[in-house]
């Protein structure tokens, strides 16, 4: 990987190199906005990866890892055609040169920094399980959907809302694009791919971890641009172990940091040039990084949208990044009750809740089988989206 102080050169390049392309191909339709039947769909059931800015520059050229490299994303199309979308935030974490340096997670994740190694265009065989599974008793919702798999390199939690390079990492400059990522996915979604909103689209919009985090944060964006759907109440949020606490113990801080969460929050706001969810920064303008937390965020956003939270009463990455240990009962408990404390106050509707310590669950063929027999993470996933009335399934360990 190159060094990200080269990001706009890297980038540059790597782009003039797509037009070059283009322009022997005739492959490209720069500036075009005509719906998905112009462009052949290729239903195989395989992966084909998209990187927008190598489709069309001039308009998606934005969307961008840390590195400047182009931003990517999995799309599979069924084989029988479907108006059913999930769309996918994929997870990572995230570094702030706060809780967590930048140039540590270059050092240890590099491949979270720049683009997938897939060329554009490739197509592979889907590796996926989960809500992504194509075996219908294991996800009989979605086996047969269209699905996006949003694949994050912009380490902001897909929350940076700048187009310019931000210092980071001993002085070098990355990019924070989560917001022209996801905007660009949905230009691409609806231009080439036959996500239509004049048809009767059910959309479930959903991440894991950061991606969880992403999706609360970006759920509005994504919305936008299916009003029909959202009008219809056929768009629908999914957030899988996205769901924080204000957590404020001196002996247990996030990472590196020597502060309260919330304060950690308002840094790495700042450090991304990043925005929340729209609607809870405008009701929090006088702290609009509270808007991280899921009792300040969900009920802004369940006054709009069905929302399912999928959240561990004591979520192993995140106690983890707080330096509790495993075995440290007491901690534990203390963590777990402020996180029940958090759907209390903020009157969770749908809600999966075990109490034992693991972290993420929908993209997994287990985790969809996780829970009680009848109440099992799949179960209430198939109530959610067949419109059932709220309900919360919390377990112990």
């Amino acid at each position: 990987m190159l060094p990200l102080l080269m990001a706009c050169e890297v980038s540059e390049a790597s782009l003039s190199a797509a037009d070059s392309a283009v322009a022997e191909t005739g492959a490209d339709t720069a500036g075009d906005t005509g719906q998905a039947e112009e462009y052949d769909l290729i239903r195989d059931g395989k992966a084909e990866m998209v990187k927008p800015a190598l489709r069309d520059r001039d308009r998606w050229k934005n969307a961008r890892c840390n590195d400047g490299t182009p931003f990517g994303m999995e799309v599979v199309l069924p084989l029988e055609p479907s108006t059913t979308w999930v769309i996918f935030l994929g997870p990572g974490a995230s570094c702030d040169d706060n809780a967590d340096l930048c140039a540590s997670r270059l050092a240890r994740q590099p491949e979270l920094t720049t683009t997938p190694p897939a060329e554009d265009e490739e197509r592979y065989e889907a590796p996926f399980g989960g809500i992504f599974s194509e075996d219908e008793g294991t996800n009989p919702a979605f086996a047969k959907a269209n699905r996006v798999y949003a694949q994050y390199c912009s380490s902001d939690l897909w929350t940076g809302d700048t187009i310019d390079p931000r210092p980071a990492a001993d002085g070098q400059h990355w990019y924070f694009s989560g917001h022209a990522n996801v905007d660009a996915m949905m230009d691409v979604l609806i231009e080439r791919y036959g996500l239509d909103d004049e048809k009767p689209l059910d959309v479930l919009f959903t991440g894991s971890s950061a991606g969880g985090l992403g999706a609360h944060f970006n759920a509005r964006r994504v919305a936008a641009r299916v009003p029909n759907a959202v009008n219809s109440e056929r768009f629908k949020v999914l957030i899988d172990a996205g769901w924080m606490v204000a957590w404020d113990d001196e002996r247990y801080r996030d990472g590196r940091a020597t502060e309260s969460d919330l304060e950690v929050r308002r840094a790495a706001r700042e450090f991304w040039g990043g925005k929340f969810d729209p609607v809870c920064e405008d009701a929090e303008a006088s702290d609009p990084a509270s808007c991280f937390f899921g009792a300040t965020w969900y009920p802004h956003l369940a006054a709009d949208f069905e929302v399912l939270v999928q959240q561990s009463g004591t979520d192993a990455a995140f106690t983890a990044d707080h330096g509790i240990d495993p075995g440290d009962t007491q901690a534990l408990q203390v963590w777990n009750r402020a996180v029940l404390a958090s759907f209390a106050d903020a009157e969770v509707g749908w809600l999966f809740s075990g109490q034992q310590s693991y972290h993420t669950l929908e993209f997994r063929d287990d985790g969809l089988k996780f829970g009680p027999p009848g109440d099992q993470f799949g179960d209430v996933i198939g109530r959610f989206w067949a419109g059932g009335e709220p309900e919360r399934v919390i377990f112990g360990p």
